[in-house]
């Protein structure tokens, strides 16, 4: 699937680019929150190893902020039961802009060295 970058607030767009390089995870929707709300991007997800690039940039012991997260919706629709979202918790405004910037370079980091696929070669 190609995106429209142009229909994407700038400051989601490193940080969707990269989530859609991560097998198996698509974006569906993204919002900087513009000041006022929380930085979140929507996706959904074809298995549960799919998130481990995410969960380990997310994660405070690997770097992550604190208040980052990636967070499960019940979605009441049969085709898409469950998606995710990213999201900077309570933070709003440019830090999480800069944030996000830093995340997205974390997953790359992660994509790159491969980590996400040995660690679940083993385990499962």
């Amino acid at each position: 699937m190609i995106l429209n970058f142009k229909k994407i607030d700038k400051e989601c767009r490193s940080l969707v680019r990269i989530l859609n390089k991560i097998p198996g995870i698509r974006t569906i929707e993204s919002c900087c929150g513009h000041g006022k709300f929380r930085y979140e991007i929507f996706f959904v997800s074809k298995t549960i190893n799919n998130l481990y690039a995410i969960a380990r940039c997310v994660d405070i012991r690997y770097g992550g902020s604190s208040d980052w997260r990636c967070e499960v919706h019940d979605t009441d629709c049969y085709k898409k039961p469950v998606i995710f979202s990213l999201n900077s918790g309570d933070k709003k405004g440019i830090k999480t802009y800069r944030e996000a910037r830093i995340l997205a370079k974390s997953i790359r980091k992660v994509l790159k060295s491969g980590i996400h696929k040995k660690i679940f070669d083993k385990r499962f």
